[in-house]
């Protein structure tokens, strides 16, 4: 805050919470349901996930256009609008880092979930850093969420796959 001053840093807080508000209806209940049945039938998960994965996106772009909407009728600066959808997209994968992490939990395997929440936090930080001394603003400090939470994905996801099988099994959809 002190590096940002008082007013840019009262947009930073503005896109940061409006973007997590406004995304909070894309967890569905979903981590409560993961924790209840996949230890007790972890092959389930890649039943329904892959699906759960497509209807949370759909509900995200949804979330977008109506953020966007209310921004338009609040007559926020497009600046501020940026900010908000590069933390909208981070929250999105917030949203997937939680159901990833909780069918890590549900699977008993969390050794490695402790490790990237750590590194990811390291390498938000890093991001941040990074941000303050190029000079790049709200967007960039945005921008180092966004990649720590994407980098945090894509190593959950393999964890997830190593560990329960998720989405591993080929679909048959089209077999007869």
């Amino acid at each position: 805050p002190r590096h940002l001053g008082p007013e840019i840093f009262g947009v930073f807080n503005f896109a940061d919470a409006f973007a997590a508000t406004s995304f909070i209806v894309l967890g569905m209940g979903m981590d409560t349901y993961i924790q209840k049945v996949i230890p007790v039938r972890p092959e389930h998960a890649s039943d329904f996930f892959g699906g759960f994965i497509v209807v949370r996106l759909l509900a995200g772009a949804a979330v977008f256009a109506l953020m966007a909407l209310l921004m338009t009728l609040a007559h926020r600066a497009p600046a501020v609008q940026r900010v908000v959808f590069v933390f909208g997209a981070a929250q999105v994968l917030v949203s997937l880092n939680g159901s990833l992490a909780a069918l890590l939990h549900a699977s008993r395997s969390v050794g490695g979930l402790a490790l990237v929440n750590v590194a990811s936090k390291v390498i938000w930080g890093a991001g941040v850093a990074v941000a303050i001394v190029a000079h790049l603003g709200l967007v960039g400090l945005a921008l180092a969420f966004l990649g720590s939470e994407a980098l945090r994905s894509a190593v959950l996801l393999r964890l997830v796959r190593r560990q329960i099988g998720l989405l591993s099994q080929r679909a048959h959809v089209f077999d007869t």
